[in-house]
Order: structure tokens, then sequence, then C-alpha cells
């Protein structure tokens, strides 16, 4: 560390934070004002702080058997190494209590005996719960320090010991604290994981393993050749797959609720990340296809044409001999796997002639989203409302210009799939209160380096998906007295529907959790509707790959689950990214970890609560707090916040209960007092 100071920034602190080679990685700088606010940043700039190295973490040395303790932040850490001397080794995160280190940077503490030293405030104390919960299995042992008598927001750089004193065993008696401190055991009270976490989360594996042999076979080889993530192949594939199905299954929740294999995907990546050539290989099966449906039509309009010769011939004699003209031939109407760019009018007409569907391929998914009412005044007109319907496969009435009649679809089934980069993805989120966004899957994946290889498609693996997309084209597809489609219904098992119930009820819990983020509310909602038509998509491809009977087994529900958990990590990703925190959600967060110090029960006076409870998210006022923990209630069904009174006469005192009820991971429930 080096210390400067100039005319501009006085007490101006330089720290390297060096890789655990003793490489530089960069300096982090930091000024500490007279009236203790502070001023931080980074040289070079733009630097992802997930991995950066743990300050000091050059100083460990192999095999030399020393504890580490981490605390947070550089300062922290020089005061404290500088009070402990050679006894332990001490290193600092420097990513921010909100950021969790990489598992990449924590691999410096593999094998080591850990002891976590968090700051005295929530954020702290979740900053390092996580860290814990990285190192389990990786770290000998974790152990975590509570300072007893440490002030808000306290750290070691606070502590006694990294000031000179009079007493000499100082030291030795916050080592031994130190190493005897409890160890860190999953699931503590307090503990919090994805579910109330608002870190843009580590990206997810694609879920291959999942997919029926001929998919993940040809997803694999198509990303090695490409040099790109999976499910830069896979999602659209999936989208490809399901509009193959269309209308003709649905899968049976209950006789009111039954879901078709509608999915609209979208691919966030940076420009030259392959999106392009991905969606291309995944297209590949659909393509082949429409070349064949091109074909016969054109051979069909021949053939019509011909007919069409005959018919005007034949009215001409009838004519003559004053008789009713014959009826005219029909022209063939060219089948259609998918379309590009298209408005809604004319994929109205493109629905009409294919009562199966179609998949809605755009290369640039915000193209898409700008092209929607682009003629009309407004942004949130009839078209974006169209593909509202749509993904519910609601019925829709579609007025063209310069026709008498609307086009009527009483059961639409369009997959949509699309890319776009991220500087321009909250354009996808326009108007965003109307679910648009909302309704989409995403693969967000980490960007990944690409150099030169040989490796190709194999043809068994471009003949195994062709196979199985023309299988899933081939499914039957039934009308109704109407002419309108009559999807075939398909059945859960009774283990697979055992299955679907419990995922669907962890999934509400989730959602039901205090301090959910209230910008994931909208997705989780779309994301139930998801694990269903997921479970019918991968369902009916294996049952087309294996000749099986279609109905849902249980290890159908267990791929869903794979992709649906996938899926819930890339929303995190990009809903965590876009949108600012709203504090309501911290404060619930906060208040779950000290309902569970406490048994998941409080009651006492609104003042006594507000003194207690310790918070950097909590208003100034204890009626205030009252006022907010009562809302946060009414939208949390795990948490429950009263109002009453105890005593009589001059002794009635004003009193809040809070509980937790039962859903909060390792809290019992308790009854209201």
């Amino acid at each position: 560390m080096t210390v400067t100071s100039s005319s501009t920034y006085h007490n101006l602190k330089s720290y390297e934070i060096r890789n655990p080679d003793g490489s530089l990685w960069a300096t982090h700088k930091r000024v500490d004002y007279p009236d203790g606010s502070k001023k931080v940043w980074w040289e070079p700039t733009g630097i992802s702080t997930k991995e950066a190295p743990l300050y000091r973490c050059e100083r460990l040395a192999e095999g030399d058997g020393k504890a580490v303790v981490v605390v947070e932040g550089e300062k922290a850490a020089d005061a404290l190494a500088s009070a402990l001397g050679e006894k332990v080794h001490v290193v600092g995160t420097v990513c921010g209590a909100d950021v969790t280190p990489k598992p990449a940077v924590l691999e410096a503490l593999a094998d080591r005996k850990v002891v976590l030293w968090p700051d005295n405030d929530e954020p702290g104390r979740r900053h390092m719960r996580r860290i814990a919960a990285s190192l389990a299995g990786a770290a000998a042992e974790v152990r975590v320090y509570t300072w007893p008598d440490a002030p808000h927001k306290g750290d070691a750089a606070d502590h006694p010991v990294a000031s000179p004193g009079d007493d000499p065993d100082a030291a030795d008696q916050l080592l031994k604290a130190l190493l005897d401190a409890p160890h860190y055991e999953s699931g503590d009270a307090g503990d919090t994981g994805d579910a109330d976490s608002w870190e843009v989360p580590e990206a997810k594996d694609f879920p291959v393993s999942a997919l029926p042999a001929p998919a993940r076979r040809y997803v694999e080889e198509a990303a090695k050749a490409l040099v790109c993530p999976p499910e830069m192949v896979g999602l659209p594939l999936l989208v490809e797959m399901a509009s193959a199905i269309g209308n003709s299954r649905v899968i049976k929740l209950k006789e009111s609720w039954k879901e078709g294999p509608t999915l609209y995907g979208v691919t966030v990546a940076y420009p030259g990340e392959k999106k392009t050539p991905a969606a291309s290989a995944a297209r590949m099966p659909a393509r082949k296809v429409q070349a064949s449906l091109v074909k016969r039509y054109r051979e069909e309009l021949v053939k019509y044409e011909a007919r069409l010769r005959e018919y005007e011939k034949d009215k001409r004699e009838r004519r003559k001999l004053r008789l009713a003209d014959p009826a005219p031939p029909e022209r063939p109407v060219m089948a259609r796997t998918f379309v590009d760019d298209t408005t809604v009018e004319a994929l109205a007409v493109r629905l009409a002639e294919n009562k199966r569907g179609v998949m809605v391929a755009r290369d640039e998914l915000d193209a898409w989203v700008r092209s929607m009412d682009q003629y009309k005044t407004g942004r949130q007109g009839a078209d974006r409302q169209f593909w509202l319907s749509v993904w519910s496969s609601e019925p829709v009435n579609v007025d063209r210009k310069g026709q008498p009649e609307p086009i009527i679809l009483a059961r639409p089934c369009v997959g949509v799939y699309g890319s776009i980069q991220p500087a321009i993805l909250p354009e996808l989120g326009a108007g965003r209160e109307d679910g648009l966004l909302d309704r989409f899957v995403f693969a967000c994946p980490e960007r990944m380096p690409s150099r030169w290889t040989d490796e190709e498609i194999s043809a068994e693996a471009v003949v195994g998906i062709r196979e199985l997309y023309e299988k899933l084209r081939d499914l039957p597809l039934e009308l109704d007295e109407y002419d309108d489609p009559a999807p075939k219904q398909i059945d859960f098992t009774s283990d697979a529907k055992e299955v679907f119930t419990q995922l669907m009820d962890e999934h509400r819990e989730e959602m039901e959790a205090p301090g959910f983020p209230a910008c994931l509310l909208g997705p989780w909602a779309k994301l139930e509707a998801y694990i269903a038509r997921l479970t019918l998509i991968l369902c009916l491809m294996r049952c087309a790959h294996e000749g099986a009977e279609e109905r849902v087994e249980s290890k159908d529900m267990v791929f869903a689950s794979g992709f649906i958990a996938y899926f819930k990590n890339q929303a995190r990703r990009v809903y965590l990214g876009l949108y600012v925190e709203n504090p309501k959600d911290r404060l619930s967060r906060d208040v779950v970890a000290f309902l569970k110090d406490r048994g998941g029960h409080f009651q006492d006076e609104p003042h006594v609560l507000h003194h207690k409870f310790v918070s950097d998210h909590k208003p100034y006022r204890p009626d205030e707090l009252s006022k907010e923990l009562l809302e946060i209630a009414e939208r949390t069904p795990q948490l429950e916040v009263k109002r009453g009174s105890k005593g009589g006469g001059n002794n009635k005192r004003r009193i809040l209960r809070l509980s937790l009820k039962n859903g909060v991971p390792g809290v019992p429930g308790v009854p209201a007092a």
C-alpha cells in the first residue's frame, strides 16, 4: 500500500490489489473525509469487482498452516494484520458487501482454516454468509466471528487492538476469540440465499443433459463448432421444438387449467458473440422442412394453375349454355414453419393458414419491439396487446386495412426467439407495466474466449435433430366443429403429478418469502406457466425420440425443474441488473433476520422495536417503522405483523407483534400471540 497526498486529495490511500502470484491486478483508491464520508475508485476503470482478488492474498504461503481471517475492505485488513502480526494471515474482500467474490477468487482459501469477520450491519453479515456458503466443502473449516461490543457498522479497524493501548495481551485475546469462533453451518439463522439476494448471480450452466439424446448431441456439437455457450444454440432450439408441437398438444394441469407449448425466448449477448450463427444452426431443422414445404407448394401451384385454366374454359362454355358457373379450384396455401420480419396483420394471415402455429425468428429483438404500433399513436396499442394475448393462446381479432372483416384466431400459437445486446435490453422492457418483458425466458451467458477450431457438427447429429423436429411436426393436429384447433391433452402419471405439485408449491413459497425482490414478481408469475410448458415440451421431445406413450413421467418433471432453475438464474441476472431495489425489500429481509435471531417472534412497544431492530433501511421514527412493517406484511404471507395492547387503565401500552409463519426456512411456525 502507498499513501500519497496532493492539493486535490488529502490522505489519499492507494491499495494495490494483487493476484495470488503477486502480479498487479488493479489499484483501489480511497479518500476519507473529516465528516466520515469516503470516496473510492478503481484504476483502471470498468473492472468487474466480482473478479477482484482478495486483498493481501499474495501473502498466503502454501503449507504454513496458519489460519486466514477474512474481513471486508483493505483498511480493516491492514489494521487487523498490523495488530496480530505474523500469527495469522489477514485478507480483505474488495468487491463491496452487495457482491460475492467469484469461486475462482475464493480458491485462494481452499484447504485453509478460515475465520470470517463481518462488518456489524446486515449487508456485512449477508456478505460473509454468502462467502461462507461458497467456501463450504472447499475450506478446511469456516468459522464466523462476532465482535460483541462492535458499534453499528463497526469492523476490525474499529477494534481496540487496532489502536495502540496499554494492554499487551489484547491481541492474543482477540486471536483466541477469532480461532475459537463458532463454526459456520449452512442454514444458520439469518442465512440468505438466492430468493432474497439482490446480487446479480453468476450464470448457471445451461442444462444440456436434460435434453433428449438427439437434441443434447446437436447442441453440444454446434456449440463446440461455433465456439459459443451451449444456450445460444439450446434456447432457440427449444423455441423451435415448441413451435413444431404447436396447437397439436396441451398439458392438462386440471380441468380448468391447460397449457400449450408457447415459448418466448431471448439471448442477451454482446456484438460478435455468435448470436446469429448459433440461432441459424438451431433453426436448421425448421429451414429444411420449410424448403420441402416450399417445393410441395410450387408443385401444387402448377397443378392449381392448370385446374384454373380448365375452370375458366369450363366457365365460358357453361355461360354460353346459360348454366351456373362451376366451383372454382382452391388455391394452395404455403405451409410455414417460421417467419422473419412480419407485421401483426401479415402474421395473422399466416396463422389463419397455419393452424398448428409458427415460430417468429428475429436476429435483433429490439427492432421487433420498436416495430410494434409504428404506424399508430402511442407505444402500447394493439400490437403489444396482440403479443400478450398470443403468449396465453387467447383468441385475438386482427383488423386489416381495406378488408371488411377481421381475421379471428381462436387459438393462436407463436413461438418467439431473438437476441439483444445488453445495452439495448431496457428497450424490451419499455412500458414494462404491461408484462411483455416478463413473458420472456432469458439466456444471458458469460462471455467466453473464441479461438479457431476445426470442430464440425457431425452428419449423425444433423440427421438426429432433423428427425426429432419432423416427428414433432407430424403430431396430428385435430380440429373442432368450428375448424379451430382442438389440441390433444397430455396427462401426468401419479408420481409425476406429485413432483409437479411440489415444484409449483416451492415456486410460490419462494415468491411469498419476505424480502423477495418486487421486480421479480412479474417474471416469477409467468415462470409458473413455464413449469408446465417446459414439462410438455421436454415430455413430447422424449416421447418422439423414444416412441413412447405420450404422458408426463417423473423424469420429465426433473428435467423441467432443471430448466426452471436455469431460467430463474438468468432472470435474476437480467432484472437485478436492470432495476433498482425497492428499499422495502431490504427492510423486509432485515426484519426476517431480526426475527430468526429471536426464534421467529417479537412483541413489544414500537419504540423498543425501533431501538432493538438494527437496519440501514428502517425509517427514522418508530411509528413510521410500524406502518412500513404492516404494509410489508400485507404482501408477504410468511410475515405476520399485528397491533395490540397490554395492561389497562393508565398502564395501557400499544405493542406490535411480529411473527414468522411456516414457510421460512429454518424457522418453525409460531402462533400469533
